[in-house]
């Protein structure tokens, strides 16, 4: 059996990316809110977003484990890592929704908006939380030590980065927006707050700008690095990515389009490039990464695994695929 088989598929890289990208959302959002003074009739819509963002990657994660009636598990358990994303994930979406009940319509105004104190307790869970879910993102690949591509602590770094990247991209574009029987109407909120939309979006826009450089200097740093490793395994995937098989998507899709494009397009200051093309190249950039860190997982080879999976019946072995019945055991 082929150690290096792929067992992690494009669920969890969406997981990966939407978890990210939530968190990002949410945990820029109460930055906006508290620190800044953004109004949060501005915000609702984008934590609403970012709680739709985790639900996604919370689904994803509970079928990928194959068996959704047992997802409890992931939170009883006691040594796996998911445990914690899925903690993370369920306090993050708890905590944002108790703040964002808080900036529904006036129509639909109820008792506990007086209640200050519960829109800040949520806020705080919801920020530590998805800051926490950001760094799990990443920590999840990182800690996988036996492969060595992924076990580095720049992987958590990196994601972290392009996390916020992305969820600044998403909260520019989701800005003082809604739907009509959800949220305020999106002329009517910028029409009231428009001097502080236009200094969130364009701090959303200046944000993004840092950290794709942040993110192109990194992820090229980490992958010279990782050609330049002792780590053969490690070696081979970095070299696929600089000059191999996989280097189109790598220098082509990544680095041009997913970081240099949207870092031009927000450059450029052109509305319809800022506004528009630059956050959704600049949300393609954080799905490919993610995808192209999941179906590069090469395995070390460790003792005794190569013989284990040797050992192992093929998926086409006659037995499996026996009849069972009364017969087979003597007639009993």
């Amino acid at each position: 059996m082929d150690m290096n088989t792929k067992f992690w598929k494009w669920p969890i890289a969406v997981y990966l990316f939407l978890g990210g990208l939530g968190g990002g959302t949410i945990f820029l959002s109460m930055i906006f809110f508290y620190m800044l003074g953004t109004p949060g009739e501005l915000l609702a819509w984008p934590v609403f977003l970012g709680v739709v963002m985790l639900a996604l990657g919370c689904l994803l994660l509970i079928f990928e484990l194959g068996q959704p009636k047992l997802f409890v598990r992931a939170f009883i358990t006691k040594t796996a890592i998911i445990k914690w994303g899925a903690v993370l994930l369920s306090i993050a979406m708890i905590g944002a929704l108790l703040w964002w009940i808080f900036f529904w319509p006036a129509q639909w105004q109820c008792f506990w908006y007086e209640w200050t104190w519960l829109r800040d307790f949520g806020a705080i869970f919801a920020a530590v939380s998805s800051l926490g879910l950001m760094i799990y993102t990443g920590i999840l690949l990182s800690s996988m030590k036996a492969r060595p591509f992924w076990n580095t602590p720049a992987v958590p770094i990196l994601f972290t980065v392009s996390a916020l990247s992305t969820g600044s991209a998403l909260l520019a574009m989701s800005l003082g927006g809604g739907l009509d029987f959800l949220f305020f109407p999106r002329a009517d909120i910028t029409f009231t707050f428009a001097g502080a939309y236009g200094f969130a979006y364009e701090l959303c826009h200046t944000i993004d700008t840092i950290l794709i450089v942040a993110e192109i200097i990194i992820l090229l740093l980490f992958v010279v690095m990782q050609y330049s490793s002792s780590d053969v395994t490690a070696k081979a995937v970095a070299k696929r990515w600089l000059a191999g098989n996989t280097a189109l998507i790598f220098w082509g899709g990544m680095i041009v389009v997913g970081l240099l494009c949207p870092l031009l397009c927000y450059l450029s200051g052109i509305t319809f490039l800022t506004a528009f093309l630059a956050p959704v190249l600049a949300l393609a950039g954080g799905v490919l990464l993610r995808f192209l860190f999941v179906y590069n997982n090469d395995r070390r080879d460790i003792e005794g695994t190569s013989r284990y999976f040797d050992r192992l019946p093929s998926k086409d072995a006659e037995f499996l695929h026996a009849a069972w019945n009364k017969d087979s055991f003597g007639g009993y």
